[in-house]
């Protein structure tokens, strides 16, 4: 993965939702973006997205 999927995130929910699809996954992820709380749903058609979203998901920082 060459991009950040979650650029602009300053902070995340400590919890995220993966459904899984028949041709992939669906990841929904809630945070602060510009001090305004968001929620973001992407579609991953690949594990490798997947795997670079959650591990950029658990390098950001936990809203508290």
């Amino acid at each position: 993965m060459t991009s950040k999927m979650l650029d602009g995130f300053g902070a995340v929910n400590e919890s995220i939702t993966i459904n899984r699809c028949d041709n992939g996954w669906v990841v929904d992820v809630d945070g602060e973006i510009d001090n305004n709380w968001k929620s973001v749903k992407m579609i991953c058609i690949s594990e490798e997205e997947l795997f670079g979203i959650l591990k950029e998901w658990n390098e950001l920082k936990l809203t508290t």
